[in-house]
């Protein structure tokens, strides 16, 4: 009998899991790159301790999105990001960056495409 995949990725984690996803990513992008320490997640999430974070921070890395360094106060890293979501209302599209939220006209679509193409080149098919 085959074993069933365990989830991994964004779509995998529970919402405790994904405030504490989003903690470390919003301290990345606010601090350059430096990544919070238990405790300042645990005082982020209304924990006396950093016990809960741990549990927390284990199935973040089992589930592959973020990877920790050992013996290192600020070792967190952020391994997958969010994709972006697009959804189109009537005439504008709405492009959801996870952090970020843009609507554009289709002119703006379009001339957004041509940016994107120039600077990472035409898909692979």
């Amino acid at each position: 009998m085959p074993v069933a995949a365990k989830k991994r990725g964004i779509a995998s984690l529970t919402s405790q899991q994904t405030r504490v996803y989003n903690i470390i990513r919003d301290y990345l992008r606010d601090h350059n790159g430096q990544s919070p320490t238990l405790r300042e997640i645990a005082t982020y999430m209304g924990f006396q301790s950093v016990n809960g974070v741990m549990c927390h921070m284990r199935a973040l890395v089992k589930k592959g999105v973020v990877v920790r360094t050992k013996n290192q106060a600020r070792g967190i890293q952020i391994t997958v990001e969010e994709p972006i979501r697009v959804v189109r209302f009537g005439d504008i599209i709405k492009l959801d960056c996870g952090d970020r939220v843009y609507d554009l006209d289709e002119v703006g679509a379009a001339q957004l495409g041509e940016v994107l193409i120039r600077t990472a080149g035409r898909p692979r098919v």
